[in-house]
């Protein structure tokens, strides 16, 4: 199931959060494809990207964590521990 998504600031990649996979999927909006598909911690459900379009926070709530994701490798480079069943609706707050 897909819950959530969040583009670049440049238009080109959409990020979508698939629950049932613990994936995060990289779609190229003007080839209207999947190019990517990027694991995370168990059930991903919040997503956000920086303004420099740099790095993805994804907010996993089934392992209580947020997965930071490098969007020009396509790689996790973290995941940040938060607490049992923490979710996150709406939009997050980052700041550089």
């Amino acid at each position: 199931m897909a819950l959530l998504r969040s583009k670049q600031p440049d238009g080109k990649f959409l990020y979508v959060t698939n629950q049932d996979e613990n994936t995060v999927s990289v779609i190229d909006i003007a080839a209207a494809e999947t190019i990517n598909t990027i694991e995370v911690d168990d059930s991903p459900e919040g997503i956000d990207i920086t303004a420099n379009g740099k790095h993805l926070y994804v907010s996993n709530w089934g392992s209580g964590s947020v997965s930071i994701i490098d969007t020009e490798t396509g790689k996790r480079i973290e995941d940040i521990k938060t607490g049992d069943g923490s979710r996150a609706f709406g939009d997050f707050i980052i700041s550089q």
